[in-house]
């Protein structure tokens, strides 16, 4: 699965696990509602270490726990870019 596609399911996850609705992250983000909504349905092609940082803070949570998931082991990554 590429990452974007991991970091979608992992945002959902987390919502869910936190009884957290999109409003309120985008309320504690400080993130726009079209960058949470885009990161929560995979379409957000370039995603920055900054975002990740402003939900983890916004979900009280460390960073390193938002990559602390199966889903981001190297078994479950692709690498789907085309390198030149």
């Amino acid at each position: 699965m590429e990452l974007k596609s991991a970091i979608s399911k992992r945002l959902n996850e987390l919502l869910e696990e936190k009884h957290c609705t999109v409003e309120t992250l985008v309320e504690k983000s400080k993130l726009s509602n079209i960058t949470i909504n885009r990161l929560l349905d995979g379409s957000l092609n370039r995603i920055l270490d900054t975002q990740i940082y402003k939900i983890c803070r916004a979900l009280n949570m460390p960073v390193q726990d938002f990559f602390h998931s199966p889903l981001f082991t190297l078994e479950n990554l692709d690498d789907t870019r085309k390198i030149k």
